[in-house]
C-alpha cells in the first residue's frame, strides 16, 4: 500500500502561477438539456427548448355542445405509459468539464521532472498520465524495462501491487450490481470451511473485507504458505482469530481481500483472475491488462522489476518472485500498462457516476481510516474534505510502485507506474497531480492545518488485546507518552497526528503505527496496531 503524502504539497502547487482556464462546471450536459447554450444554433433538434404551448392556426376546433339530456360521455382512458427508456449508459455521464488549453505544456513540464525524479533516483524506467477532461489522454514513458533491455512505450505492462485492490473491489462491486452475490453476505456463508471470528462474535460481510474493515490481521506470523493457490491458502489457515470486532475499525490487511477474492471465486466457480479480467478490465478497455503472469511472460513487452532488496540491479521477472501466487492475486497480483491505467480511471468516473451513492458503488464510504480526513470504499481511498471528492490508491511490492489518483467531477486524473521500489513516497516529483491539478481544475483541499499533537492524557489507560498482545498500558512521559508491553517493555510514542504515531513492539524490527480509534461519541475505545488491536478497559 502506499498513501498520498500530506496536503501540504499544496502550499507548493499553489504558489505556481495557473493558466487562465473555463471550467464548465455543468457535469450531466448529456442529461440535462438546459445546460446546453440556448445559443447555439447546432444544437440537437431533440433538445426542448421551451415546453409552453401556444394556440396556433393548427390547434383543432372545439367539440360541439352536445344536446340537452345527453348521458355525460365516460371520462377518456389514461393515456399508456411510455415504454422505459434504456438506463444511462457510461457515455451520458460522462464529465463535460473541458480540458484547458495549457493542459500539453503543464503535463510536459511534470513528465520532465518525473523523468529527471527516476533519472537521479537510478530507476530504470517509467510512465506518467494524466486524463484530462474526462476524455483527453497525455502520456510519457521514460527509460527501460531492464538495464539494456528494451524501452517502455505506453503498452508496457508493469506489475501494480497495492492498486489491483481497486480491480478486486471493482469486480465484487460489478457482480454485485448484476446479482451474483450480495456485499452484505457472511463469509463464512460464501467461503465454507472457513471461520472467521472476533472471540464470540459474528463473522464479517464481505463489504467488511473490501473495506478493510473486517478485523483480519494486517501480519499472519503463524500462518502456513506451503501453497501457491488462493484456495489451497485458507484450506492450511481455515480458522481465523479477528484482532477486532467486524465493522469497529480501519485495519489495512491484506489476507482480507485474498479471502474477499475465494468468496468471488466460489461464488461464481471460476478463477479469480478470470473474473477480474471479465467484470472489471474488458469493461473499462483495459485491453493489456492481465491477472495472468504467464500471460505477460509469453506476450512479452513487461517491465522486470528492480528491488533495494537484492541489489537494485537483479532483473525480476514475472515468475520469478511472488506475483503469480494465487493468494498475493486480490490484493496486488494485476498487470497493466499506464494507458491501461488512465482507462481504468475514466471507467471508475462514468460508473460512479451512474451507481454512486449506491449499494454497489466502489467509491461511497464505508468507513474512516487511521489517515486523518480520509475513508475507504472498496478498494479505494475517498478523500471529501475538498471542493471536489478525491479518489486514490497507490501500490508497492518489491520491485515496482504505481499510483492512481482521481477526481472523478472533474474528469481528471493521474498514474504513474516505474520499475523500482526505492523512491521515497514523499518526493514531491513522484506526485504532480498536486501540480497538475491546481494548475488544470479548480480542486481546492481547503485551508490546510497542521495535526495537532494528541493529548497524552486522553491516551492513557489500559488495552486488553486477547488476541496477540496482551494487556497494553499507555502513560504519560516527558513530551508525550509511552506504552508498557505485556512483558514488561516500555517503548515511547512518536506522535505523527492528532491521535497516533509510531513505537516499537517487542520483537519488531521496524516501528509500527498506533492510533487511538474513537467510537462514534468521541471517546477513544480502540488501540490499533499493524499486529493487535487492544479494547480499552
Amino acid at each position: 500500500m502506499t498513501s498520498r503524502p500530506s496536503r501540504e504539497r499544496w502550499l507548493v502547487a499553489r504558489s505556481r502561477p495557473a493558466p487562465t482556464r473555463s471550467l464548465g462546471l455543468c457535469l450531466l450536459a448529456a442529461l440535462l438539456p438546459s445546460c446546453a447554450d440556448s445559443a447555439d444554433p447546432s444544437a440537437p433538434a431533440n433538445v426542448v427548448r421551451d415546453s409552453g404551448t401556444t394556440p396556433d392556426a393548427t390547434s383543432p376546433a372545439p367539440s360541439p355542445t352536445p344536446p340537452p339530456g345527453t348521458p355525460p360521455a365516460p371520462p377518456p382512458a389514461p393515456p399508456a405509459p411510455a415504454p422505459p427508456g434504456p438506463p444511462p449508459s457510461l457515455d451520458d455521464v460522462a464529465p463535460s468539464v473541458a480540458c484547458p488549453a495549457g493542459a500539453e505544456a503543464a503535463f510536459a513540464a511534470a513528465a520532465d521532472a518525473f523523468a529527471a525524479a527516476l533519472a537521479r533516483d537510478a530507476i530504470p524506467g517509467g510512465a506518467l498520465g494524466m486524463l484530462c477532461g474526462g476524455e483527453r489522454i497525455f502520456v510519457r514513458t521514460v527509460g527501460v524495462a531492464q538495464p539494456g533491455g528494451s524501452a517502455i512505450d505506453a503498452d508496457t505492462r508493469f506489475q501494480i501491487a497495492s492498486t489491483t485492490k481497486t480491480l478486486t473491489g471493482l469486480t465484487a462491486a460489478t457482480m454485485a450490481a448484476e446479482g451474483l452475490l450480495s456485499l452484505d453476505a457472511s463469509i463464512e456463508s460464501l467461503v465454507t470451511g472457513v471461520q472467521a471470528r472476533h472471540l464470540d462474535g459474528r463473522p464479517p460481510t464481505l463489504e467488511e473485507l473490501l473495506s478493510h474493515s473486517a478485523g483480519v490481521p494486517p501480519s499472519v506470523p503463524g500462518w502456513s504458505f506451503e501453497t501457491d493457490s488462493l484456495e489451497g491458502l485458507f484450506a492450511l489457515n481455515a480458522r481465523i482469530t479477528l484482532l477486532s470486532p467486524p465493522g469497529a475499525v480501519w485495519n489495512y490487511a491484506n489476507y482480507g481481500f485474498s479471502l474477499a477474492g475465494l468468496a468471488l471465486e466460489r461464488t461464481a466457480g471460476a478463477p479469480f483472475g478470470s473474473l477480474v479480467e471479465r467484470y472489471a478490465m474488458a469493461p473499462a478497455g483495459m485491453t493489456r491488462a492481465t491477472m495472468d503472469s504467464n500471460r505477460v511472460l509469453t506476450e512479452g513487452n513487461f517491465a522486470y522489476g528492480h528491488s533495494d532488496d537484492n541489489g537494485r540491479t537483479t532483473p525480476i521477472g514475472p515468475l520469478d518472485w511472488y506475483y503469480h501466487q494465487g493468494h498475493y492475486a486480490p490484493t496486488g497480483g494485476a498487470w497493466t500498462s499506464v494507458t491501461d491505467l488512465l482507462a481504468l480511471a475514466r471507467h471508475l468516473i462514468r460508473r460512479e457516476r451512474i451507481d454512486s451513492p449506491g449499494a454497489t458503488s466502489v467509491s461511497r464510504p464505508r468507513i474512516r481510516t487511521t489517515y486523518p480526513g480520509r475513508s475507504y470504499g472498496l478498494g479505494l481511498f475517498v478523500d471529501p474534505d475538498g471542493n471536489h471528492p478525491w479518489w486514490s490508491h497507490g501500490g508497492s511490492v518489491g520491485g515496482f510502485l504505481t499510483s492512481l489518483d482521481v477526481i472523478p467531477d472533474l474528469g481528471f486524473a493521474v498514474v504513474w507506474v516505474m520499475n523500482g521500489d526505492w523512491p521515497s513516497q514523499d518526493d514531491g516529483d513522484y506526485y504532480p497531480v498536486y501540480a497538475l491539478a491546481s494548475q488544470l481544475t479548480d480542486y481546492d483541499p481547503g485551508p490546510y492545518e497542521e495535526p495537532r499533537p494528541g493529548d497524552p492524557m486522553e491516551w492513557s489507560g489500559t488495552y486488553e488485546d486477547p488476541v496477540v498482545l496482551g494487556a497494553m498500558t499507555v502513560r504519560t512521559r516527558v513530551g508525550g507518552a509511552e506504552i508498557v508491553w505485556s512483558d514488561g517493555s516500555v517503548s515511547p510514542i512518536e506522535v505523527q497526528w492528532r491521535d497516533g504515531g509510531y513505537a516499537m513492539v517487542p520483537g519488531e524490527e521496524y516501528p509500527v503505527s498506533v492510533y487511538f480509534w474513537r467510537d462514534e461519541t468521541g471517546a477513544i475505545r480502540y488501540l490499533v496496531t499493524d499486529l493487535g488491536v487492544g479494547v480499552r478497559r
